[in-house]
């Protein structure tokens, strides 16, 4: 597939093929543009080239630039050079910037940077290799090779293109990380450099440790894409100087607990939606789906909200943080109900995550993470939450659970617009399908991670089945989106786990952490799609 199909641009004339190879490198996403390799960035480390003429004035947010600078640590920007080798939120840059991958590189060992102009079907374009490139100080041990590709498709229109073959690396020695990886790690996005968040957008996964690298085929870049068919290719439009938003978008809010308020990632304050409070975080699946699928989607409100039961769908609840994040006794401040947020905004789709807290489940895996501590360690005759009825009293309480979540759809259905869609979203596999797997939870024998296992399958049965009992009037729809195995080999006790560990107290305990939020994400959206959003 070439570039031009790939873009969905019209063939190539012999008269517009001025600086395109028409082969397809043996390199993934990477494009053989001939144009590109025009002039070469000397080897360095943080360094920058001169200011190179572009070959159209660029329209990008609200200012028209002639002129880029190409900087060796995987960006360029607009209104000087950047020598910054550790990636920072791209709104406190304040600096225009696009940044296939700004992170520490280091081209004194190994790898070379070049660029030029290209043309494509006629029309011109700017384009950027980091080839082979290694980190700093001098490393050769992993290296990257990706590109950007900025190309005119109309009178003021062009595309920004990322495209990525080979990703070992995301950290330099001096930026927190260790033989190239952990620490503050690469960050892929553009910016005004105005500090407008709805002029700067990040990569889901950025300054995530892990996301991005080829060893993850979950998230990893070059097993990705976003706007295009091509794998390792990430496509973004622009028209009259801002990205492309489509009249198709679908309108969207957030409800539900923990599992929607992305608990077990990093709790931050952007946008002024997500706050501490509830342990909201912009790490949520969520938030990462509406990042990811902004074309199609816009979340335009989230009442999910760590610790919430169906209670909190229709009744104002106790918020257990405070404005810190911290625990606060019940009762100091409250939420909405979350169906407000319904009745205000009036969405075209609902998710929500509910259920887990009403059965308990968080307690009953403290409980037997304790249990299985103390026959452990302290007195081998005492009992384990299986032995002394935990699970089994949970589990005589499923068919209770079933009326009480069946309810609770059924009102979220009845103050939904016409033609809209409640979406429950599933809890994925805490647990890996073979226990010889789940060797990193020593407080947890056979018989406590079948009865575990067998709770959460006979839990997920449940709420499909509650979903059968509502119904639905005037349009609207409801419909279960079962999460299952979305982890497979990385499931809580795994060795290379994407959930939080179970220890005494910490409410991250068992929740995915930002890469797990990450797949969540991609699963969630797999799912929708078969909804037809």
């Amino acid at each position: 597939m070439t570039l031009v199909a790939s873009l969905g641009l019209a063939p190539l004339t012999s008269a517009g093929a001025s600086g395109l190879s028409t082969q397809l490198s043996a390199g993934g996403a990477i494009e053989p543009l001939l144009g590109c390799g025009t002039q070469t960035l000397y080897s360095n480390d943080d360094g920058s080239s001169t200011a190179i003429p572009l070959p159209f004035p660029l329209s990008f947010f609200g200012s028209t630039y002639t002129y880029a600078f190409v900087n060796n640590n995987g960006n360029i920007t607009f209104n000087g050079p950047l020598a910054y080798y550790t990636p920072e939120l791209l709104t406190k840059l304040a600096r225009p910037i696009i940044a296939p991958f700004w992170a520490d590189i280091d081209t004194r060992g190994i790898g070379r940077v070049t660029y030029g102009n290209v043309i494509v079907n006629g029309e011109p374009g700017f384009c950027v290799d980091w080839n082979n490139v290694g980190y700093f100080n001098q490393e050769t041990n992993k290296t990257n090779t990706f590109q950007l590709l900025i190309l005119k498709t109309g009178l003021a229109a062009f595309n920004v293109t990322f495209n990525y073959s080979d990703i070992q690396w995301e950290t330099g020695d001096v930026s927190g990380g260790s033989n190239g990886l952990g620490g503050t790690s690469a960050l892929i996005g553009f910016s005004s450099g105005n500090g407008n968040p709805t002029q700067s957008y990040s990569l889901p996964g950025s300054m995530v440790p892990g996301s991005f690298l080829n060893s993850n085929p979950s998230t990893g870049l070059v097993d990705s894409g976003l706007n295009s068919t091509v794998k390792g290719r990430y496509v973004f439009n622009f028209a009259n100087g801002y990205e492309s938003q489509y009249a198709s978008q679908t309108s969207w809010v957030a409800l539900g607990d923990s599992y929607s308020s992305g608990e077990g990632s990093p709790v931050d304050v952007s946008p002024a939606w997500v706050y501490p409070k509830c342990h909201r975080s912009s790490f949520s699946w969520p938030y990462l789906l509406a990042d990811m699928h902004s074309q199609s989607l816009s979340l335009i409100g989230d009442a999910a909200c760590s610790g919430a039961t169906t209670v909190a769908i229709n009744n104002p609840y106790s918020d257990p943080y405070d404005s810190s994040g911290h625990h606060q006794t019940l009762g100091v401040s409250y939420e909405q109900p979350q169906i407000n947020v319904i009745k205000a905004d009036k969405p075209k789709l609902v998710t929500i995550t509910i259920g887990g807290n009403d059965l308990g489940f968080g307690p009953i895996l403290q409980s037997c993470y304790l249990d299985g501590i103390d026959v452990n360690t302290y007195d081998p005759f005492a009992q384990d939450c299986v032995q002394d009825g935990t699970i089994q009293d949970a589990s005589g309480y499923l068919s209770t659970m079933k009326g009480i979540l069946a309810r609770a759809y059924q009102g979220i259905v009845d103050n939904l617009p016409s033609g809209a869609t409640l979406a429950i979203v599933g809890y994925p596999n805490l647990f890996p399908s073979r226990f010889s797997q789940a060797n990193h939870c020593s407080w947890m024998d056979i018989e406590v991670y079948r009865a575990l296992s067998e709770l959460q399958a006979n839990f997920d049965t449940m709420m499909g089945e509650a979903v059968s009992a509502v119904v639905t009037t005037g349009g609207t729809r409801i419909a279960y989106l079962p999460m299952g195995d979305i982890f497979p080999g990385q499931e809580l006790c795994t060795s290379n786990s994407v959930i939080n560990p179970i220890e005494a107290g910490g409410p991250g305990n068992a929740h995915p952490n930002a890469i797990g939020q990450l797949i969540y994400a991609r699963a969630v959206y797999q799912r929708l799609q078969q909804l037809g959003y």
